[in-house]
């Protein structure tokens, strides 16, 4: 399941697609990212 959505591959940042907390590994579109601080749900 994706955990973020990045709209264009030149995009710089991505879309939250669920909370994401502090030590989460956020997954999408062929990457990942290290989550270091509480990210609500639609915010980039």
């Amino acid at each position: 399941m994706n955990d973020i959505f990045r709209i264009h591959d030149a995009d710089s940042v991505v879309v939250a697609l669920r909370t994401l907390e502090p030590g989460d590994v956020a997954e999408g579109n062929g990457f990942s990212a290290a989550v270091q601080e509480r990210i609500p749900k639609g915010h980039m």
